[in-house]
């Protein structure tokens, strides 16, 4: 990595920068008062400018002043675990936000998830079916869905309160106006790739230290008003037509049936639209039967034509 060659003197480069020529100046000695009043104050701690610039970054980064000032932008991440590489390629919008796995030249199995699509209306999943990508509706039969939903406020690791979850640990400047920042958090090592002046992220890697060197987890690049995929227009009009219409079924989840907390969650879809539901964690998914409940491997009859209800039933601690 680039950043690996400048460690020797880019720890403190941003706050060196900042505080050059402001050595401390000639004291008279007439009175304590004059004195005190002509004595330059101590410069802040380098780790203060660190974490200032650490805060900076992530308000440069924020996702609505990214679309505000470049109408859309895109993530695209290439990850490596081991032997395997994973694909994602987020774009974002204002309100919108879709998210694909795979590559135009890779392919999918049946069952495997192609692509997410929230809206703050609601969104749409697209897997791979046994003839081709198929669209579903999710249904989260839970009180919190936030987990699921993906809405991210910035593109660097912090909190949605603003806490931020990484330290700036060295910067080095480079070409065209553009500037390194390296951060660290839990032992992970990320380099971001900015604008040296708007602290805009074009680029990033994250690395965890081993005893060998560095390894490479994650590689993103970013790129800015970006045209809208072709797929997303078509998932806009999926999400829009097939929960209107006069053919409507309704798929319904039953959480703690028959108990204090019981509480209903349903959807209403076009006759023929898949329902993917998703119960809370530590949930099973059940349908009633003459012999009890029975966990279920799906929630809808296979032609999605008729209205359903399932179960979801909590899993003993045991």
């Amino acid at each position: 990595m680039k950043m690996k060659k400048r460690m020797c003197w880019a720890a403190l480069a941003l706050a060196a920068g900042l505080l050059a020529g402001c050595g401390a100046q000639p004291v008279q000695e007439d009175t304590e008062e004059e004195a005190q009043e002509e004595t330059t104050p101590e410069p802040p701690a380098a780790e203060d400018e660190n974490a200032n610039l650490m805060a900076a970054l992530v308000e440069a980064n924020n996702a609505k002043k990214l679309w505000e000032e470049y109408g859309s932008f895109q993530i695209e991440t290439h990850t490596t675990v081991g032997d395997e590489t994973f694909y994602m390629n987020t774009y974002v919008e204002e309100g919108l936000n879709l998210t694909r796995y795979f590559e135009e030249d890779q392919e999918a199995q049946p069952g495997e998830a192609l692509a997410y699509l929230y809206t703050p209306e609601g969104d749409v999943y697209v897997f791979m079916g046994e003839d081709g990508p198929e669209f579903a509706l999710p249904l989260y039969a839970m009180a919190d869905d936030s987990a699921y939903r993906i809405a991210p406020e910035v593109i660097t690791m912090a909190e949605p309160d603003g806490t931020l979850q990484e330290t700036v640990t060295a910067t080095a400047p480079l070409s065209g106006g553009k500037l390194e920042i390296r951060t660290e958090r839990d032992g992970e090592i990320r380099d971001y790739t900015v604008d040296g002046e708007k602290l805009v992220i074009f680029s990033s890697e994250e690395a965890i230290p081993q005893e060998d060197g560095a390894t490479l987890l994650a590689d993103s690049a970013v790129s800015y008003g970006v045209e809208r995929p072709a797929l997303l227009e078509e998932l806009l009009q999926f999400a829009q037509d097939a929960q209107s219409g006069e053919d409507l079924r309704t798929v319904t989840v039953i959480v703690d049936p028959g108990q204090d907390g019981e509480t209903v969650y349903s959807k209403q879809v076009r006759q023929g639209v898949s329902v993917i539901t998703v119960p809370g964690e530590n949930y099973t998914l059940c349908r009633q039967t003459e012999d009890g409940m029975v966990p279920l491997s799906g929630t809808d009859p296979a032609d999605y034509t008729h209205d359903v209800t399932v179960y979801a039933i909590a899993q003993s601690e045991e």
